[in-house]
């Protein structure tokens, strides 16, 4: 079951920006999302690294060190760097932190929607399959 949820994930992301017949996806990419997924459910914190505050400024501040008042921010994770990578690189989001992100890079109309599809596929997918990549991070503090 987990398997074919992989799989559907993966289809709709390549073929969401994808307008030709010609199957282009990279085989190597979809067992590398395989074993990420794999990998996100079974860890404490999915795929985020660690928690910070993001303050207004654009000083990133550790977890238990707030912005202040004045200057004002938000607490949030941040990715593992493989996850940025694999969004960089391929434009594949996992986990992705609404609080923070441009209104236009998560609308991604240059993409066909691609981000915005991708984050309701996974809300979708957590509700259906404890957690999803949040398996086990769905518990750890300032999971939501």
């Amino acid at each position: 079951m987990a398997e074919r949820i992989i799989q559907l994930i993966i289809l709709l992301i390549f073929v969401s920006t994808s307008y030709s017949q010609h199957d282009s996806r990279d085989k190597t990419l979809d067992n590398h999302l395989k074993e990420l997924v794999a990998k996100y459910k079974k860890d404490i914190r999915g795929p985020y690294k660690i928690l910070n505050w993001y303050c207004n400024d654009g000083r990133v501040n550790p977890a238990r060190e707030p912005c202040g008042d004045k200057v004002g921010g938000v607490q949030r994770a941040t990715y593992k760097d493989e996850v940025v990578r694999l969004a960089e690189k391929n434009h594949v989001f996992f986990g992705q932190i609404l609080s923070t992100t441009d209104f236009d890079a998560f609308w991604d109309a240059v993409n066909n929607s691609s981000r915005l599809k991708q984050y309701q596929l996974e809300k979708y997918l957590k509700s259906i399959d404890d957690g999803w990549i949040n398996r086990r991070a769905q518990y750890y503090r300032g999971a939501v």
